[in-house]
Parts: C-alpha cells; sequence; structure tokens
C-alpha cells in the first residue's frame, strides 16, 4: 500500500522560523517592527483594501461617494436641503422681522428708567411672528431632518449580499423606510418554509390528497 503523501505547507516551511505574535497578519512573514501588524507596504495596501470591503462605515462612505451623495429613487441631496432651508428662513425672517434686544447692563451705565416690561412684550410679539411663520413654512431645523443611506437592493434576508456594492445604493430617509415597509410587508405575506411544511402535513395527514 503507497503511503499518502502530505501536500499541506506549512509557514515555517515557506518562511522559516517566525516568532508567533510577530508573523504578518497578512502574508505570514516576520514583522521586524514590533509596533507593525503587517511586513511591508504592500501587505498594509491589501489589509486597508480589506478592511474597506468589509467594514461598513467604510463602504457606506464609498457607496454614497458613488452614488454622488443623491438619493437613487427620488434624487433627494445635501444641497437641496440645503437650499430649503436657506430659504425656508429667509421667509420667517421676513415675517418675523428683526429680533428685538434689550440693553446691557455694561449699555445702560447709571440709567436705571428703563421699562423691562415693554422690552419683554416687544421680544413676545416677535417669538409669536416668528412662531406662526414656522407653523405656516415649516421649521427647517425640523422638517428637513432628511438624511442620506446605504440601502441592500436585494435585502440580505432574501439572500442579498451584505457587502458587495453592486448590491447598494443611495437612499434618502424617506424612500429607505417606504422601501422597507414594503419589503416587510411582502415578506410578512408570503408563506414561510415552516408554513409550507405544515400545510403539506396536514394536507397528507388528513387525507386530502386521495
Amino acid at each position: 500500500m503507497t503511503a499518502k503523501r502530505d501536500l499541506t505547507t506549512t509557514r515555517k516551511q515557506v518562511f522559516g522560523d517566525v516568532e508567533p505574535g510577530t508573523e504578518c497578519r497578512i502574508c505570514g512573514r516576520n514583522v521586524e517592527d514590533g509596533r507593525r501588524k503587517v511586513c511591508s507596504d504592500y501587505c498594509d495596501n491589501i489589509q486597508t483594501a480589506v478592511m474597506g470591503m468589509l467594514n461598513w462605515s467604510s463602504l457606506r462612505r464609498r457607496v454614497i461617494d458613488r452614488d454622488d451623495e443623491t438619493c437613487t429613487q427620488c434624487g433627494w441631496d445635501r444641497e437641496i436641503r440645503r437650499r430649503a432651508r436657506e430659504h425656508i428662513r429667509g421667509l420667517i425672517a421676513e415675517a418675523a422681522g428683526e429680533q428685538p434686544t434689550s440693553p446691557s447692563m455694561k449699555e445702560l451705565g447709571e440709567q436705571d428708567d428703563v421699562d423691562w416690561d415693554q422690552h419683554r412684550q416687544r421680544y413676545r410679539e416677535w417669538r409669536e411672528r416668528r412662531d406662526a411663520a414656522k407653523d405656516k413654512y415649516g421649521d427647517p431645523e425640523r422638517d428637513f431632518g432628511r438624511s442620506l443611506e446605504v440601502d441592500h437592493i436585494t435585502p440580505i434576508a432574501d439572500g442579498g449580499h451584505p457587502f458587495d456594492p453592486g448590491n447598494l445604493q443611495t437612499l434618502c430617509t424617506k424612500c429607505h423606510t417606504e422601501k422597507t415597509a414594503v419589503e416587510n410587508s411582502e415578506r410578512a405575506s408570503t408563506p414561510s418554509r415552516g408554513d409550507l411544511s405544515r400545510e403539506l402535513t396536514e394536507f397528507v395527514t388528513d387525507g386530502s390528497g386521495k
């Protein structure tokens, strides 16, 4: 009987003796600088590329940059939000008028006949005009809180790859929420394997299959 050949190759056979804990995390060679985890710039570039593919924060940034920081569904982007905020702020400022200010104690000096009630009344009236304008035009700080998110085109639950850029797209919060709601609704209406198995078992055991 012919002895079975061992075709496996160990790190020691390729690189010689390497002190445990000093090997390059990419190629296995000895790392002379104890402060580094890789032996060369080449291996460092490989490490960065791999981490970029599997690190969600890095991948998210690359996908958003690829899509020009724009929702691929509705076209919303941060520039639209900025312009909308500036426009709404302008309308509110015009409707409310200049914000009244009260004199500081330094400005008053020795003056002691200031009508503080009048200052407070002017401020209340200005705030009422501002709040009325916000109710009419919308509060730019609250109503334009939409942001950009990265969505899995084919959900992971349906077999979509979690880190493939080809399965990722940039969506605004609104479009992402709507898409997720549709997917969840479709998934809830689709019988699971367990449901189908139970139905088949009942079909066979109650004699309906005859």
